[in-house]
């Protein structure tokens, strides 16, 4: 049966299994058409050697010669797969030719290159006991897919300096009620005494670390990998660090108490309960200047509409510049959903190493081909306990609700 090509749009028409039946006569017929194309040109090429050889040395030069002339012929028009594959089948059939050419006899040879294998239904691909690889075609991509964690941001948010070495304390004094009062008194009367009283806070450094260790055969192996490894422990340590400080000014923020806007809104979002926040603080003197909240709260409080669908506008939220009252707003997966801190975030002082990365071998590894590598940070991070009311921590249907109206 003649072989009749179909278009795109024929192709998509078909049925899954009408698609596998086309591209395999597809592939039957193209075969064939290469085949013939080939034993024609062969053919042709030996012609002259069948009646022109009379000796066994002149035969075999005028087919050295046939065959390179062949090769040049079939440059444009043969694979350098075929060609290779021409030359393979002569050399395997020189005696026949020669034979051939001293009875001075007229013979065709049929060349058939047999479809791979893996295209055929006649020979599998197994594994050896104990190995578990794809027996199809594959590639290894050298690419990793690391697990995702939340971008650390905290050192955009408080000062913060880095030096060579964190000191093991860092005192800071603080202010506590003292004595007397300023007074308006008459010319020449004695002036009030005011007795002010300090307090000297302390604060002790951390250190956040981690170790890998690995041998000689695995860095020998997987080298790409090992230096992807050491990446890893060292965004793992800086995470854990950052995150600590997270800890610590959570540990030390105040709760929601009131301001002048419980029972007073009807319909309190989550923007709202951020305002009243920011209220508490700013009575107590410290001034707000940021919010941080979980991406899915600050959409919460953003997309909101009415009974007819429509979002609703609120002056009081700039979404697109990231901030809420004027404050800025940082959105991080580091902040438990439900959850908010605002506040003045620079009654933080933190100082910090870079990440230090030390290689090196204990115990039996030297005799065992085995290494560690240790990667660590020294922080300190630093505030006065009478400075902590500056920020709070929120439940945000917590205050939604005491905001609520009656």
């Amino acid at each position: 049966m003649d072989f009749k090509y179909k278009t795109v749009a024929e192709i998509n028409a078909m049925s899954p299994d009408e698609q596998e039946k086309y591209l395999a006569d597809k592939k039957t017929h193209e075969d064939k058409v290469a085949k013939d194309q080939v034993d024609k040109t062969v053919t042709e090429a030996l012609k002259p050697l069948l009646a022109s050889q009379d000796k066994t040395n002149e035969s075999l030069t005028t087919i050295t010669q046939e065959v390179n002339a062949i090769t040049e012929a079939m440059k444009s028009r043969v694979s350098s797969e075929m060609k290779g594959f021409l030359h393979t089948v002569i050399k395997e059939n020189h005696e026949a030719i020669v034979k051939n050419f001293k009875e001075k006899g007229s013979a065709e040879f049929l060349i058939e290159k047999v479809p791979a294998m893996h295209m055929t239904n006649n020979g599998t691909v197994s594994n050896i006991a104990g190995l578990n690889m794809p027996t199809g075609p594959f590639e290894i991509d050298n690419e990793i897919a690391m697990i995702r964690v939340p971008e650390n941001f905290i050192l955009t948010v408080i000062r913060n300096t880095q030096r060579a070495k964190v000191p093991e304390y860092l005192m800071k004094k603080q202010q506590v009620p003292g004595d007397g009062a300023v007074a308006t008194v008459e010319e020449g009367a004695v002036k009030p005494l005011l007795q002010y009283k300090f307090q000297n806070t302390s604060t002790k450094r951390k250190k956040y670390a981690g170790r890998i260790e690995w041998t000689e055969e695995f860095e020998m192996d997987f080298e790409a990998l090992l230096d992807a490894i050491i990446d890893m422990l060292e965004r793992d340590v800086l995470t854990a660090w950052q995150d600590g400080i997270i800890d610590i000014i959570e540990a030390n923020a105040t709760s929601y108490i009131g301001s002048s806007l419980d029972a007073t809104l009807p319909n309190p979002d989550n923007g709202l309960a951020i305002i009243a926040a920011m209220q508490q603080i700013k009575v107590l003197g410290f001034a707000p200047e940021t919010v941080l909240m979980n991406p899915v709260d600050i959409d919460a409080a953003i997309y909101t509409q009415d009974k007819n669908g429509n979002l609703q506008l609120k002056p009081y939220i700039d979404a697109s510049g990231n901030r809420i009252a004027g404050v800025r707003l940082v959105p991080s997966l580091k902040i438990d959903a439900g959850q908010a801190i605002v506040g003045e975030f620079s009654i933080y002082k933190e100082i910090h190493t870079g990440f230090i990365f030390r290689r090196g071998q204990y115990n039996e590894q030297f005799i065992e081909n085995e290494y560690t590598a240790v990667g660590e940070v020294f922080s300190i991070l630093n505030a006065a306990p009478a400075e902590y009311p500056g920020i709070i921590k929120l439940n945000l249907a917590t205050v939604k609700a005491a905001l609520k109206s009656a």
